[in-house]
Order: structure tokens, then C-alpha cells, then sequence
């Protein structure tokens, strides 16, 4: 865990991948309310804490993942507590889960290394701390965090009469990313994929926010090529290339 951005600003990464737009010079502002403090990251290489980073001190202020959490509940994360750990994720193609119990304080999420761009390891970061904010919030404070998000807790009941309960909590989870947050999702993307140098078009960017989230009705709902146009996205930065798709982001790992 670091003290605050500035700390985890001298870091360097583990590889020598460089963007043609990053200046080290850029200012590092801290999070009003030290977001990182309230996360371990210490289990997890520099390359993906720099990303983490990023994302919390780089990208532009109302893009960050303590203002996009924030935005929707208006609750401090005083309380927000969030380890980061890589191990296997056993759920299909997932490349992360975090647990739906709290775990000696903390919302831990366990994440599959493989060889995802800087791109998908970004958005794994940012869908897996919304998973980690709703542990954490429901598990401190249930009626407040009912009376936030009702459907999600109206969907979760009805979803437990056919799902396990983590299952069923993680579904419930899906469905209110995609009420809640996938555009900010899409919009945090792209504020930290054009800081380093990655000019795509938005629909690009709204695309690979469907990562983590293909498994919804509103997902199901989209006509087929869109669908299509996603996975290929999706499947292309989780693997670094596919099908003849070229990743647009660096590969985090060898």
C-alpha cells in the first residue's frame, strides 16, 4: 500500500514500454480523499500498480475511479477498503473476481495475469473496484447501501431463485454496472487510453467497457454485429490480437 500518488508516481514500471503522448512531467495531483490509501496493491506487479495509478492520479480528475464511484453514491470511502492479488479466476473467460465477502476488512480481488493489454488490464481495474465498492458498501452499511441501489438488490433476490448466492450477487452486480456505470466506464477508458497515446474513436472505448458484462440482458439485447463488433474488441485486448483484430493497447506481460 502507498502513501499517497506522489509516492506511487516515482515508480517504474517493469518493462520499458513507452507511449509516444505520456510526459513524466505531467503534474500528480492526489485524490481529495487519499483513494489510494485505501487499497493494497501490494501483491501485484508495477506495472499493473502504474496502471492503478493511472487511473486514480493521472486521467483526467472526473474520470478517475474514486469520482465515478462517487458520482453515483455520494458516500466518502473512508470505509472502502480493496486488496489486489493475482491467482486463477475459475468463471469462464473472466479475467478477475472479486469476492462477494469481505475478507479481514478488505473486498479482495483476485486477478488472472495472462497477457491483456494495458487497455483491458485498465478496465478490469475499474469494473473489479465497482465490484469492490458494492462488497464493501452493502457489508458495512446494508441500508444505506439498499436504499442506493435498489434494482440491484430487487434483481439480486429474483436472481437467487435460480443462482447460487455469489453467483447471483455477481450477476446483480453486472446489471447495475450497466444501468450505472458503463458509460463512465467507456469514459474513464478513454481518458486513460488517450493519455498514453491511444486515439480511437469513442465506440471503440464504449465497447470495451462490455468487458466483464456480456452476460447481461442488455447486453443480449443488441443486435448481433454490434455484439460481434464488442467481443472482437474485448477478446482482442484480453489477448493481445485476434482473428485478424489488432490490440490497440501495449501487452502488460510477456
Amino acid at each position: 500500500m502507498y502513501e499517497n500518488c506522489k509516492e506511487l508516481g516515482i515508480r517504474k514500471a517493469k518493462t520499458d514500454v513507452v507511449c509516444a503522448n505520456c510526459d513524466d512531467n505531467v503534474p500528480i495531483i492526489e485524490p481529495e480523499i487519499g483513494f489510494l490509501d485505501l487499497i493494497d496493491d501490494s501483491l501485484i506487479d508495477p506495472y499493473h500498480q502504474n496502471i492503478l495509478h493511472d487511473l486514480t492520479c493521472k486521467i483526467k480528475t472526473e474520470k478517475r475511479i474514486d469520482n465515478i464511484l462517487k458520482k453515483f453514491s455520494g458516500v466518502s470511502f473512508h470505509n472502502y477498503n480493496w486488496k489486489l492479488k493475482y491467482g486463477v479466476v475459475n468463471s469462464g473467460q473472466a479475467t478477475a473476481a472479486t469476492n462477494s465477502s469481505l475478507k479481514s476488512g478488505y473486498a479482495v480481488t483476485t486477478i488472472d495475469k495472462g497477457r491483456a493489454t494495458d487497455l483491458s488490464m485498465a478496465r478490469t481495474l475499474i469494473h473489479e473496484s465497482i465490484h469492490g465498492y458494492l462488497v464493501y458498501y452493502f457489508r458495512n452499511d446494508n441500508t444505506s447501501a439498499s436504499k442506493s441501489y435498489s434494482d440491484l438488490v430487487e434483481g439480486y433476490l429474483k436472481l437467487q431463485t435460480t443462482l447460487r448466492p455469489d453467483e447471483a450477487w455477481n450477476q446483480a452486480n453486472h446489471d447495475e454496472m450497466v444501468r450505472s456505470w458503463i458509460g463512465e466506464i467507456a469514459s474513464s477508458l478513454q481518458s486513460y487510453g488517450e493519455m498514453k497515446g491511444c486515439e480511437m474513436k469513442d465506440e471503440f472505448y464504449k465497447s470495451l467497457a462490455w468487458g466483464g458484462l456480456t452476460s447481461t440482458n442488455a447486453f443480449d439485447a443488441l443486435e448481433t454485429a454490434r455484439k460481434d463488433q464488442i467481443n472482437r474488441i474485448i477478446i482482442s485486448e484480453l489477448k493481445g490480437g485476434y482473428d485478424g483484430e489488432v490490440a490497440k493497447g501495449e501487452k502488460t506481460c510477456d
